[in-house]
């Protein structure tokens, strides 16, 4: 695919981004630079290409990270799902910009966020000081992933107690009381030598056994 690069000047510019496309695949994680630029070249050319988080988490890297958010956010609307909204979300926190994260969050309502990002958003955004938006994200804050099930998955078990720390650092005492009730229904894996409840004591927030 290379040795078609010097004859590819002439081609349209959707066959062109589909050339870049397929060397910024190509090169992978082998090259990650190589794979970046070339995704770069792809999306400006033709933004359906897809290749949006490969080009921005190379611009993050080498530091354009304006460029990055407003790359993320030429993703076409159809290409979204859950897995690259997560990727988008971790990238914009990386860039600095949480409240481009949060945009992009809820202009995509109809695609699920995992809990995790959820409230490492939530968390990046109470810590800018913007409440309001962090606090949105905390409406539904289990969640049917976070909430746990009878499988005990491990994910939900770090969700919850993400939720824990986030409601002890900026929620109030019952809410983060509630936020820890919530993960002892885990049972003994979620707080095995109660590390949880004793953070929560030295805030003298009464959480109980």
């Amino acid at each position: 695919a290379v040795n078609l690069l010097p004859a590819s000047a002439t081609w349209p510019s959707s066959q062109q981004a589909a050339l870049h496309a397929r060397l910024s695949e190509l090169y992978g994680v082998e090259d990650p630079d190589r794979s970046g630029k070339h995704a770069i070249l792809a999306v400006r050319l033709d933004p359906a290409t897809g290749r949006q988080l490969v080009a921005a988490e190379y611009q993050v890297r080498i530091g354009e990270k304006r460029r990055a958010i407003e790359t993320i956010e030429s993703m076409p609307a159809g290409q979204w799902n859950t897995w690259n909204l997560r990727t988008a979300v971790e990238l914009m926190l990386q860039a600095g910009d949480t409240r481009a994260a949060h945009r992009l969050v809820s202009a995509r309502d109809g695609v699920e966020l995992d809990q995790s990002t959820r409230l490492s958003l939530a968390r990046a955004l109470l810590a800018a000081g913007d409440d309001a938006a962090g606090r949105s994200l905390l409406n539904d804050p289990t969640g049917q992933e976070a909430a746990g099930g009878d499988d005990g998955d491990y994910k939900d078990v770090v969700a919850l107690r993400a939720l824990v720390a986030l409601q002890r650092d900026y929620g109030s005492a019952i809410e983060a009381v509630a936020a820890y009730s919530d993960l002892r229904t885990a049972g003994a894996i979620g707080d095995p030598f109660g590390w949880y409840r004793l953070s929560l004591a030295l805030e003298r927030i009464p959480a109980g056994w």
